[in-house]
């Protein structure tokens, strides 16, 4: 029934439809925006919360030779512990990466008073509609867009 000839279309045809699949969740998201911060410096309040979509090039902008930096702080405050430094020369940006869709990210100057002073501003990642939902049922079960390659390679 199948032939060797028959077999090699066959695992053409699933590689390349696996490859189109991996390629189009991988691919930059063409409504993506760049989201401007500009004025960053102590506002005397936190900056009101923002919102992205994964995608998204946030910049951070301020007046030439102020003393000012982007860091994220996964406090979501200004507690400076296991934040990650950005940069310190504006402007500074930042492409909101997938694992944030549904999550908030928060960034904060470390220039000593300056987070106390309200250069602080927290965003809201919009859900990704293109993230495929986790499967209900065995939460052991692996997932992600390298399982089906995987799986397809376990078949040939």
């Amino acid at each position: 029934f199948f032939t060797p000839e028959l077999s090699t279309k066959m695992k053409f045809s699933l590689l390349s439809t696996t490859f189109l699949y991996w390629l189009s969740a991988h691919v930059a998201h063409s409504d993506a925006a760049v989201v401007e911060i500009p004025d960053w410096a102590p506002l005397g309040q936190p900056f009101p919360n923002m919102t992205a979509k994964v995608g998204d090039i946030l910049t951070f902008t301020w007046a030439e030779g102020a003393n000012h930096n982007v860091f994220v702080n996964p406090s979501g405050t200004c507690d400076e512990e296991e934040s990650v430094f950005l940069g310190d020369t504006s402007p500074q940006t930042y492409k909101v990466p997938p694992e944030l869709s549904g999550e908030s990210i928060t960034f904060a100057c470390q220039t000593p008073g300056h987070c106390q002073g309200g250069q602080i501003v927290t965003f809201s990642i919009e859900v990704d509609p293109e993230e495929p939902e986790e499967p209900a049922g065995d939460a052991a079960a692996p997932h992600g867009h390298g399982t089906a390659m995987m799986s397809l390679c376990a078949i040939m």
